[in-house]
């Protein structure tokens, strides 16, 4: 029998049209914080889970150009990177989310009229899978602005002062302003850094674009989602450079809440997750 292969081309080429993606590629480590609001049936309104993280997050070029069929226009080309998500407990290392995907870079098209663009698909084993997009922005010199998060939840509320619920404690060495809003220790990492030089991955999913499995969508239905990375290039006092990703992403879950909950009275729960990553 004959055998068949298909060589692999050298790293710099198969990386090159990664795009904005160009410096995933590799493994990266570092700690973050994870705020969820749950369904609790104990007769509190909600459980609130707070996790100091660590996490691991590899990436992997595709090792070959991707096809995509044309009608209403030409065919195009283009790359992109697997990636698997592992993050646990800091304090117990239990396992907090594991999660598989992949990132994109979609070249301009006229069929539909669109730039350049990202792309993010996922899936977690609580029975989800998302898609992501989001528009190719350009690199800006120096550190990122970085947009705060809201934990507050909206939609129908059942009286005030139920958010943060009496005696919430914070895991050590998280501070009570991440409680509010976690970005906050993404800004206080970068206060004492040089940042020469980020790209942003910002997506966002649309309608349709979550699908859970029925006991998802029947309890906690994870609605939509919005995750910025920022890819930073770090110099030292050396002047050496590295590489720290950055990330927020706020999930929305949606589901009735209060001591008797009423399907048609559902609020929408934030989950919210940071972390800062150093490439290994």
């Amino acid at each position: 029998m004959t055998e068949l292969f298909r060589a692999a081309a050298p790293t710099a080429i198969s990386i090159a049209d990664l795009g904005p993606l160009r410096n995933l590629p590799g493994t990266w480590m570092g700690s973050g914080f994870s705020l969820v609001e749950l369904p609790a049936r104990n007769g509190d309104p909600f459980h609130l889970k707070l996790t100091a993280t660590r996490e691991t997050l590899t990436f992997t070029a595709i090792g070959a150009p991707i096809p995509n069929r044309g009608s209403a226009q030409d065919d195009i080309v283009f790359r992109g990177v697997h990636y698997l998500q592992h993050i646990s407990d800091a304090a117990t290392n239990e396992a907090v989310h594991v999660e598989t995907g992949m990132w994109l870079y979609v070249p301009a098209t006229t069929e539909p009229a669109a730039g350049p663009a990202l792309v993010r698909m996922a899936t977690v084993p609580h029975g989800d899978a998302f898609l992501a997009q989001g528009p190719e922005v350009p690199d800006i010199p120096g550190a990122p602005t970085i947009s705060p998060l809201s934990s507050v939840p909206t939609g129908f509320t059942f009286g005030g002062g139920y958010f943060p619920p009496t005696g919430t404690v914070l895991p050590a060495g998280i501070p009570d302003a991440a409680l509010q809003d976690p970005t906050v220790l993404l800004t206080a990492v970068l206060k004492e850094q040089t940042v020469v030089n980020t790209t942003t991955l910002d997506v966002r999913t649309g309608d349709g674009d979550i699908r859970n499995i029925g006991f998802v969508s029947a309890n906690a239905d994870a609605t939509t989602l919005h995750s910025t990375f920022w890819l930073e290039t770090l110099q030292g006092s050396d002047e050496s450079e590295a590489l720290q990703l950055q990330y927020s992403q706020q999930s929305i879950l949606r589901f009735p809440a209060g001591p008797n909950p009423d399907p048609a009275k559902q609020i929408d729960w934030p989950h919210l997750q940071v972390a800062t990553l150093l490439k290994q």
